[in-house]
Order: structure tokens, then C-alpha cells, then sequence
């Protein structure tokens, strides 16, 4: 086992720094290392088993780096940086990655046991801003928090400002430290300690230095960031940011070896900068920026001064990656697949008391449109009740059986049993729309809609089924329906088969809104035309008929002929005794490529495990190369969903649709590409 194991006293750093790591989380209770609590609340506390070494490796940084004046101190002794306002542009940005990085951790899953809604956790899938959230959860009230104390940080122009703005932060960690710091259990029969200096380890190597796309992964994860950082900003913060990950590496309690190992990080990078040279030079068509807005991108000048600073983040990557080789990779081949599977520090007992201070909402405004009446805000509220979801209408008119509220419970009955059969754990989405009505002293005409999920790794293509006007609340046979929809929909809702909110929202602006965010699928007019059946019919059989996987590894082939790098490249075939879709050989360099459409396939787990079987027998087979591993993905990626795949050293090119349109693949044929692919992924958004 790979562990530092040291005394239990508090440790001095070199800076004479008294940690905190050792005097808040040095309690030793290895011996419960392993357990797994049942979640369940308690008087005061939130029983639960789950990953938390990322959240305490962010705080335990981010109180370090928060000691400005110690900070401070050492950038003029050690370092020699003048006490000018100019460093401090890198240190408020390596706050800013810290905040991203724990607002990550607290968001991507259950540690802290805060209650969430399915707004929250679309809107982070689909990087919508979090002020667009109301404050109905405690982990939405929570990352706000966490991002004004990042704005508070971002504005601060001089040392003592930001001296003040710590303040916040320190708040912050320290009421989180004090709800967890009773709770941690170790894996792998580590000493708590370890475990901490283990997780702070993976966390800086992940988080803060692996920027392989030119800045900080976490800074690309949706749902936090606010703005894009300039490739000029960038360059100007790269030194500082440097220095405070070299502060901090060497303010730990790490061993000789790794404060001998990350001292002098600057001179250290240097040396990477002649491969990221050849690096950029083989990647450049393939290498692209994360879209700055719905327009395309513009492309990068090669020649401009900020190369250098992108040369110099990507540098830190190749260095990084060194690290993780001699710090990460022994633990992990110690450990194997349990070092992947099993939590580094998990919890059992969260105490809710001690949290109840970060959900004050004073100072959290809630989104502006559940004020205001204009149109624009009235839009956008609904654009939080449909999750941000795309949309299939179907119309009322005199059809009342196909699309009325009889089609619609049983499709919500069939949803719930095709959920029960499958073991899905979350319900059935499910919206009533009330609409008031003026023809009668009282009541309401109704509108429904039910989210058919569809939805794999790195992609959702789920979207609802909206039944517009099809119930009211008066006499005849639309009070019927009415009283129909409510039985069975409160039946479901008491079962928990079922989430059920009910908007009020006047018909009008709801018929206004789906007509310019739904498709129609049926119109009941004077020559209605109800969807050609026999259409339908022989598009799925065409797209059934076409070998998905197959075309677009062959897509992705030609994609990788027409650059021209590769001495030797090899198509989809059964080769070192493994399924390979792409090989390709250059100098001592073997690339592996694994074509994804959309990653809709399977688990995450299981394309991790098949794609490092092919790393392996290329490893084997050529023991003297270098073997990368790509996943193609024919869409744009989300962040946080690749960064799971990055993590195990796979390298991820989405968004190749406009990389093949970017291509020097002649027009004919790439246009001829494009219609197959587009036609068969079914819907691209341009």
C-alpha cells in the first residue's frame, strides 16, 4: 500500500504554517474504514455513504490558499514577486478554480445529503446559470452561495480587498469542516490523514492541473462558470496560478519526495514546452475551443502572443500528467479496480444542524422573472417548468382519443410500468398546466405534458409529450377528463411512481409559448393531415437498416486520413485480439480510437473498461510506443460527464460534426457525411 503515514502532531510547513489538515481532520478511525450506512434521517443528523474526498480536498485547499497574508509573505520571500497589485489577478483566479471545483463536488452528487430538485440537476446538465433557479433546494441555495462569495472574490482589486472577500470564503469552509468533520471514514484501511492527503493529491491533479485544453478542466464543468476567460487573461494570471498550486503543494504534510517533486513548478513546465509545441502541432485539427455562445466559434490565431500562455497551460498538463504517474498511478496499481470504485473518504453522518447557516437565502435573490410580467420572463419561467427540454405538441381540435387525456394517462401508465420493470429509481416527470378561464364564474381548462427520458452518458435526447387544452373544469365530457387526469394522477403521485407539479399559466401565453418551442404533431382542422403512419414506418426501417456504430467508425476513419498525420492508419477490424475502430501509428505514438455517436450505449463504467482493454493490448503489442486512447463523439460532449472518462486517461473529441466541416475532406463528400449522420443521430442543434 502507497501511504504516508506520519505523525499525528501538527505538522510546521516550511513557511512555519501550522496545518490545518492535521488539526481538523487528523482523528484516526481507520477501523471503520469500509462501512456502508443505510441513508436515513435522524434527530439532527443524515445518515449516508458517500463519496466525499473531493469536498474535503476543496476545502482543506481552499483554506490554505485563503491565508492571504501568508500567501503573501512567501510569493516576496521564496518567490521573489514584487508586492504590486498585478500577481493578485493569478491568485483570485486560482480562488475561482477552487470555488468551481467544490461547487463541482457539492453539485455532482449526495454527500452533504441536500435536497434537490430536477430542475437543478437539468439545469447543471445543460449549463444553465444557476441564478435562472429559484431558491427551492438546499443545494441550489447553497451553490449560489458559493458563487457570490466567488464574485465578491473576482471584484477585489487590492490586497486588502481581498483580505476582506476571504472572509466570506472562510465562512463558507469552515461551516461545511464543522458538519463533516466527525463523519469521515478512510477507504482502503488508510489512516484518516492519508486519506485527506491522498484525496488533496487526486483533487490538484484533476481539478487544478489537468488543462490539457488550454485551462483548468473544472472551469468547463456546466452549470458555474460565468464567463469564459480570455486566452490574453489567461496568459497574464499563468505564473501566479502556478505559484499558489506550488504553495500549496508544499504547505501539505506530503513526504520529502513529493515536495522535492513539485518545487520549482516553473522551471519544471519549461521543460514541457518543447513537446506541447509537437503536441499542438499533431492535435491542431483536432484540438478546438468549448463554444463561447450559439454562434461557431472563431478559430484560434496559431501565430498571436497568447500561444504562448495556451503553450504554457497545456505544458503544466504534461507535467501534471508526470505527476499523476508517480504520486496517482502506484496507489491505483495497488489497488486496482477498487481505487476507481471505492470512495477515498466517505461519510456516515452528516450533521444538518451545522449547515442550516449556508441556507439563509438574504443575499440570494431568486431569478427575476418570478416577478416580473413581460412576456420574456413569463417565458422563461416556463422554460424552468419544462427543464429546458425540447417539445412535441399535440393538438386537441375533435380528436379526443388519440391525444386527449385518454392517451395521456395511458401513456403515463405505461411509463410507470416500463420504469418498474427496468428498476429506474427516479419517477415519472409530469406537468398540469391550469389554465383560468373567463366564459364562467370559476374553474379552469387544462393542459398536460409527460417527459419521455431518453438519455445516456454524455448526451440527453429526452423531450415532452405536451397535450394542450384537452380538460376543464365545467360540465359535460371535458369535466369528465378533468376529474379522470386528477384520480389517476394522484394515485401515482401517493405511489411515488410519479413527480406532479401543477403551473398556473394563462392559455394564451402557453399556446404562444409552444408554438415557438414545440413541434406540432397534429392538427384537427378542415383537411387534417394526421402523420403518415406508412412514413414513419420506413424511416425507423431506414435508420434500423444502417449500421450505426459501423458508419460513423468509418466516418471517423476517413475524418482521420484526411489529416494526414499518421504513417500508418488502420480502420474498424478485429486486430490485437481486441474490436479496434481506429488505429493510428506516428513516430513512437499509437492512437486508439473508440467512435461513439452519442454515448447513449451502455454505462459509463463499462465504455471506461472496454476502452483501457484496448489501451492494454495495444500496450502489449507495441511495448516501446506511447499508447493514447480517444473516445470520438459525433456531439458536443457535456464537461462534467467527459471529465469521468478524463479521469481515467481518456482523452475525449467531441463535436466532431464540425470538426469534419472543418475538414479538408472534399465537399462532396463531406456534405454527403454530414446528411447521413445528421439524418441518422435525428435531431443536431446547428
Amino acid at each position: 500500500m502507497v501511504a504516508e503515514r506520519e505523525a499525528s502532531n501538527p505538522v510546521q510547513n516550511p513557511s512555519g504554517t501550522t496545518l490545518v489538515l492535521v488539526g481538523m481532520w487528523g482523528r484516526d478511525i481507520s477501523e471503520r474504514s469500509g462501512s456502508h450506512s443505510v441513508a436515513q434521517k435522524g434527530d439532527a443528523l443524515d445518515t449516508i455513504s458517500r463519496d466525499a474526498s473531493d469536498i474535503v480536498a476543496s476545502i482543506e485547499i481552499l483554506t490554505v490558499v485563503g491565508g492571504i497574508p501568508k500567501l503573501r509573505e512567501w510569493l516576496v520571500k521564496q518567490k521573489g514577486i514584487s508586492r504590486s497589485e498585478h500577481d493578485l489577478r493569478g491568485i483570485l483566479f486560482f480562488m475561482e478554480v477552487g470555488l468551481n471545483s467544490l461547487a463541482y463536488a457539492i453539485g455532482s452528487d449526495s454527500t452533504l445529503g441536500l435536497s434537490e430538485t430536477h430542475a437543478l440537476a437539468r439545469a447543471r446538465f445543460r449549463g444553465i446559470d444557476i441564478d435562472e433557479l429559484p431558491n427551492d433546494c438546499e443545494k441550489a441555495i447553497l451553490l449560489k452561495r458559493i458563487r457570490l462569495v466567488a464574485r465578491r472574490i473576482r471584484k477585489c482589486k487590492t490586497w486588502t480587498e481581498i483580505g476582506v472577500a476571504v472572509r466570506g470564503l472562510d465562512r463558507l469552509t469552515s461551516v461545511i469542516r464543522n458538519a463533516i468533520q466527525k463523519s469521515m471514514v478512510p477507504g482502503y484501511g488508510l489512516h484518516q490523514r492519508d486519506a485527506v492527503k491522498l484525496a488533496i493529491k487526486k483533487h490538484l491533479l484533476l481539478y487544478y492541473q489537468n488543462t490539457e485544453k488550454g485551462i483548468p478542466v473544472v472551469c468547463l464543468l456546466s452549470g458555474f462558470q460565468e464567463a469564459r476567460k480570455t486566452d490574453w487573461f489567461l496568459a497574464d494570471v499563468f505564473r501566479t496560478y502556478v505559484l499558489c498550486l506550488e504553495y500549496v503543494w508544499t504547505t501539505f504534510p506530503f513526504s520529502k519526495v513529493t515536495h522535492s517533486r513539485t518545487k520549482d513548478i516553473e522551471r519544471k513546465i519549461h521543460v514541457f514546452e518543447p513537446a506541447v509545441l509537437e503536441h499542438l502541432e499533431r492535435w491542431k485539427p483536432f484540438f478546438s475551443e468549448p463554444p463561447s455562445s450559439s454562434r461557431a466559434t472563431p478559430k484560434r490565431n496559431w501565430s498571436s502572443k497568447e500561444e504562448k500562455g495556451l503553450i504554457s497551460w497545456m505544458a503544466l498538463d504534461l507535467w501534471s500528467k508526470k505527476l499523476y504517474r508517480s504520486e496517482i498511478a502506484p496507489v491505483e496499481k495497488d489497488l486496482g479496480n477498487m481505487f476507481r470504485n471505492e470512495p477515498i473518504i466517505s461519510l456516515d453522518r452528516v450533521n444538518e444542524k451545522a449547515l442550516k447557516a449556508l441556507f439563509a437565502t438574504r443575499g440570494i435573490p431568486d431569478p427575476s422573472y418570478l416577478k416580473e410580467a413581460k412576456w420574456e420572463a413569463r417565458r422563461r419561467l416556463l422554460d424552468y417548468h419544462f427543464l429546458w427540454y425540447e417539445m412535441d405538441v399535440l393538438d386537441k381540435g375533435d380528436v379526443r382519443i388519440f391525444n386527449g387525456v385518454p392517451a395521456f394517462i395511458s401513456l403515463v401508465l405505461g411509463a410507470c410500468h416500463l420504469r418498474r420493470s427496468v428498476g429506474g429509481e427516479n419517477p415519472i416527470v409530469v406537468r398540469v398546466f391550469k389554465h383560468p378561464v373567463t366564459k364562467f364564474e370559476k374553474g379552469h381548462e387544462y393542459s398536460y405534458a409527460l417527459l419521455m427520458e431518453v438519455s445516456g452518458m454524455l448526451s440527453d435526447f429526452s423531450g415532452w409529450l405536451v397535450f394542450v387544452d384537452c380538460a376543464g373544469e365545467y360540465s359535460g365530457v371535458p369535466e369528465f377528463e378533468c376529474q379522470m387526469a386528477r384520480t389517476w394522477l394522484r394515485r401515482l403521485e401517493q405511489e411515488g411512481e410519479i413527480e406532479l407539479k401543477e403551473v398556473a399559466v394563462q392559455l394564451t401565453d402557453f399556446k404562444r409559448y409552444i408554438q415557438e418551442n414545440g413541434r406540432v404533431l397534429i392538427e384537427t382542422k378542415r383537411g387534417l393531415t394526421i402523420m403518415d403512419s406508412r412514413k414513419i414506418i420506413e424511416e425507423m426501417r431506414g435508420v434500423i437498416s444502417l449500421s450505426r456504430g459501423k458508419l460513423f467508425e468509418y466516418v471517423v476513419y476517413k475524418w482521420l486520413a484526411s489529416s494526414g498525420k499518421y504513417t500508418d492508419l488502420k480502420g474498424p477490424g478485429d486486430f490485437l485480439r481486441e474490436q479496434i475502430d481506429c488505429l493510428g501509428v506516428s513516430d513512437s505514438v499509437i492512437d486508439v480510437f473508440e467512435c461513439k455517436v452519442d454515448l447513449h450505449e451502455g454505462r459509463i463504467e463499462e465504455v471506461i473498461t472496454q476502452v483501457q482493454a484496448k489501451r492494454e493490448a495495444a500496450e502489449k503489442r507495441f511495448p516501446k510506443s506511447r499508447v493514447d486512447v480517444h473516445l470520438v463523439v459525433y456531439l458536443q460532449a457535456d464537461a462534467e460527464r467527459s471529465l469521468k472518462l478524463h479521469q481515467s486517461r481518456i482523452h475525449v473529441i467531441d463535436n466532431l460534426r464540425q470538426k469534419i466541416i472543418d475538414s479538408s475532406i472534399n465537399k462532396s463528400d463531406k456534405q454527403q457525411i454530414l446528411r447521413i449522420m445528421d439524418y441518422e443521430i435525428g435531431r443536431i442543434t446547428e
